[in-house]
């Protein structure tokens, strides 16, 4: 059996991998030495068991050189930075008091390190922007660079991500320490191969796809789009905290059939907003990049198609947002692969899983399959398993309240299952 995770075991990991975390013509930031980075997560862990009036700390830390500007990543620009008159030492009361004036999505504690007594302080607070927080969570395309630095998000007690600026390179959950690949973020995103398949060929002939040559090419334009939009919901449902199920069905399954496998508390009447979101979206984006593949300097028209397309982007994430609260009323959401939302409070019905025919995909380079028994795992997982198996083609999201995500997945007389902390966009694995 595995031991429990730590701190400590996190501050190593960083330490051994931060060098090699990323490859190609890249620098990475400066990291702490061993000893400060060790004291800066161990304080960072120790707040994260603490609370602010009652409710669990959620927040962001950035760590640098002192004496130094804190620049962007990729980006000639610095950090707008609330410089404190007097810095503070570090340690968990401190950060405790501070945590309330962040955002683990937007601004963090700014730590930084220098061989001068004391090693480490609390030098203000940073102004990261959301985002790129909304990019990574498929709710737009372009973001603001993250710090060329350290980022430690602090998620609850004892869930840490660490970050090289956009790079994520571990995560610590439930005393559980997982190194960060491109493969292991965009896992999940493998339970939705055949359901997006399906969903583009039914909104194809909505989607006007522009004459002149593209790149990214305007199929995989849309399958990332698609990715985006399902990542967008869960994503969404995970951000509000209470857990939850999302069953994405093939189109094609009548709705005599979804009946024998869901009982629907709350019916929905020919919902197409997410998809008329969708397709005005992608079609927006299609006509400012006709526009822009031939031009030669920016003109009026084409910044007002920029602008539309970004309109189209916000409406899109609004709708996604919409979807994933009806989450917070008991039971699975349930959309179709065409993007129709069929209903809400679902609760699932049809056969048990067979014994054994449950695996998960481990996050390795040997692509490692591992039995798992679905019967020792809570209710949500378990309800999960069954509408994989009983609806065949499907790609079900578990949403634990703790902020995990898992997969499942049904292929012939088997149940995949891929649990990663969150879905990543389609255009941004490495976060």
């Amino acid at each position: 059996m595995t031991r429990p995770r730590f701190a400590a075991d996190l501050a190593r990991m960083i330490g051994d991998r931060w060098d090699r975390a990323v490859g190609g013509v890249y620098t990475p930031p400066p990291c702490p030495p061993r000893r400060d980075l060790r004291q800066i997560v161990e304080a960072l862990f120790q707040a994260s068991i603490e609370t602010e009036e009652g409710r669990p700390l959620r927040f962001m830390a950035v760590v640098s050189d002192r004496g130094r500007l804190l620049a962007r990543q990729n980006s000639d620009g610095t950090m707008h930075c609330v410089r404190l008159r007097a810095s503070r030492t570090l340690s968990p009361q401190e950060v405790r008091r501070l945590a309330p004036a962040t955002n683990v999505d937007a601004t963090g504690l700014w730590i930084t390190c220098s061989e001068e007594a004391p090693r480490v302080r609390i030098e203000g607070i940073v102004d990261v922007g959301r985002s790129w927080s909304s990019a990574r969570h498929g709710f737009r395309y372009g973001y603001w660079s993250m710090p060329n630095a350290m980022v430690i998000r602090v998620l609850g007690p004892g869930q840490m991500d660490v970050y090289q600026g956009e790079f994520a390179i571990a995560h610590l959950r439930g005393g559980r320490l997982r190194q960060v690949t491109t493969d292991d973020a965009l896992a999940a995103n493998f339970a939705l191969g055949a359901i997006a398949h399906e969903g583009l060929t039914s909104l194809s002939r909505r989607i006007r796809r522009p004459r002149v040559r593209t790149d990214p090419a305007p199929g995989e334009t849309e399958f990332r789009a698609y990715l985006d939009v399902c990542s967008a919901v869960v994503n969404a449902l995970q951000g509000l905290r209470h857990g939850g199920i999302v069953v994405w069905t093939p189109a094609t399954i009548t709705p005599v059939e979804l009946g024998t496998r869901l009982r629907m508390k709350y019916e929905v009447e020919h919902d197409s907003q997410l998809a008329d979101s969708f397709v005005g979206s992608v079609n927006a984006h299609y006509r400012w990049a006709a526009r822009a593949e031939g031009a030669k300097k920016l003109n009026a028209a084409l910044v007002r198609l920029e602008l539309t397309a970004g309109l189209a982007r916000e409406s899109l994430a609004e709708q996604c947002t919409v979807v994933a609260r009806l989450g917070s009323v008991d039971g699975a959401i349930v959309v179709s692969s065409d993007l129709r939302v069929l209903g809400f409070g679902a609760e699932i019905l049809g056969e048990p899983v067979p014994a054994r025919s449950t695996v998960e995909e481990l996050h390795d380079p040997y692509f490692t399959r591992r039995p798992i028994d679905i019967e020792q795992t809570g209710m949500r997982h378990r309800s999960s398993a069954r509408a994989a198996w009983n609806l065949p083609g499907s790609a079900v999201f578990a949403v634990s309240q703790d902020g995990g995500i898992t997969a499942f997945r049904r292929e012939s007389a088997r149940i995949r299952v891929w649990r990663v902390p969150h879905l990543t966009s389609s255009t941004m694995p490495w976060a």
